[in-house]
C-alpha cells in the first residue's frame, strides 16, 4: 500500500495493468508496497523483497535514513514529488507483472463502527444518531486536560465514564494510545447542546475525540510525531469524513453542521476553548 492509497482512487495504466497510477498532492507521504531493501535507482525508488521481486516506485523522492536499508510494509519511505506516483512490479527475472494486486490493498474500504486494534471501553446512554437531523460527517476534536505519560489514558477513560460525558475516541499521540468508548453510530456525550441544535448527534456522523493532554501544550502543533494518526484518519476516511478544516471562531452552526474536522471551541451552545489549532497544524493532522 501506498500514499496516497487510500486517498485517492488506483487508475489503471495503458500497460496491461502492469502500471498503476495515483493522484496525490506533492510532498504528500510514499509508504512501502512491500517489506524488502529502499534503493534508489535514477529518478525511481525501488523496493527489493527476499525474493527478490522489485516494486518500483515512480515520482518519489526517498528519506534518505532508509536508502539501502530494510523497510517493513507500509514504512514511510519518500514523499511525492509532483501530482502523479506510479507503481510497477518486476519478478526477479526482470519480468514486469500486474501490480494492481499490490497497489488495491482494500483501498477506500468503508469502516466499521468499531475501530479494528484499538482497546475498548464500552459506555452506554449514547445517543441516537438518527434523532439529531442533518447529513453531514464530521469529527469533533477535545483535549482532556490531562496529563499525557503513558498509561494515563486508562485513567482518564474512567473518570469520563463515571461522569457520563464520554467520547468516542481517546487518543494519546504522544504514546500510540487509542481507547474507544461508543462505536461511531452511538452519539457520545461530550457536548453541550445549544438551544438551536443538537450537537451530539447532528449529522451522519459525528465522531468525537479528545487529545489526552493539555490544550496549552498544542498537542497536534505542525512537526509533531503523533503516533497513530494515519490509523485514525484512515478510519475517519471510511466514514466518509473529508479530511477539511470547518472550525469557525464564532462558534458559526452553518460551519458546524458541514462535513470535516472540527474541534470543541467551535461548537454552538458550548463555552470551552479546546483545541486551538493554527491552520498548518491542521494541514499537519490531516496530510495524507
Amino acid at each position: 500500500m501506498a500514499s496516497p492509497a487510500p486517498y485517492s482512487k488506483p487508475r489503471r495504466g495503458k500497460e496491461n495493468n502492469k502500471v498503476v497510477a495515483f493522484t496525490t498532492e506533492k510532498g504528500s507521504r510514499v509508504y512501502a508496497p512491500n517489506g524488502g531493501t529502499l534503493r534508489k535507482v535514477g529518478s525511481d525508488l525501488t523496493v527489493t523483497t527476499s525474493k527478490g521481486v522489485v516494486h518500483k516506485i515512480t515520482g518519489a523522492v526517498p528519506r534518505r535514513k532508509w536508502v539501502n536499508k530494510k523497510v517493513s510494509a507500509g514504512a514511510w519511505v519518500g514523499n511525492a514529488s509532483g501530482k502523479v506516483i506510479r507503481y510497477s512490479r518486476f519478478t526477479k527475472s526482470g519480468t514486469q507483472v500486474d501490480a494492481m494486486k499490490v497497489a488495491t490493498r482494500k483501498n477506500n474500504k468503508k469502516s466499521g463502527t468499531w475501530m479494528p486494534g484499538v482497546k475498548r471501553k464500552p459506555n452506554s446512554g449514547g445517543g441516537d444518531m438518527s434523532s439529531g437531523g442533518g447529513s453531514e460527517c464530521k469529527v469533533v476534536w477535545h483535549t482532556t486536560e490531562s496529563g499525557n505519560a503513558k498509561g494515563a489514558i486508562d485513567g482518564v477513560a474512567n473518570y469520563v465514564t463515571q461522569r457520563r460525558s464520554a467520547y468516542h475516541l481517546l487518543w494519546n499521540p504522544r504514546t500510540g494510545e487509542i481507547v474507544q468508548m461508543y462505536p461511531s453510530n452511538i452519539a457520545a456525550r461530550s457536548l453541550l447542546n445549544a438551544r438551536n441544535i443538537a450537537t451530539n448527534r447532528h449529522g451522519k456522523v459525528c465522531i468525537q475525540i479528545s487529545i489526552v493532554g493539555k490544550a496549552s501544550d498544542r498537542p497536534l502543533k505542525k512537526g509533531r510525531n503523533l503516533l497513530g494518526r494515519r490509523k485514525l484518519m484512515e478510519w475517519f476516511d471510511g466514514h466518509g469524513v473529508p479530511r477539511t478544516n470547518i472550525t469557525s471562531s464564532s462558534r458559526s452552526v452553518s460551519q458546524f453542521t458541514k462535513s470535516g474536522h472540527t474541534n470543541h471551541r467551535s461548537a454552538p451552545g458550548n463555552d470551552h476553548t479546546d483545541l486551538y489549532m493554527a491552520k498548518e497544524d491542521w494541514a499537519w493532522l490531516l496530510r495524507p
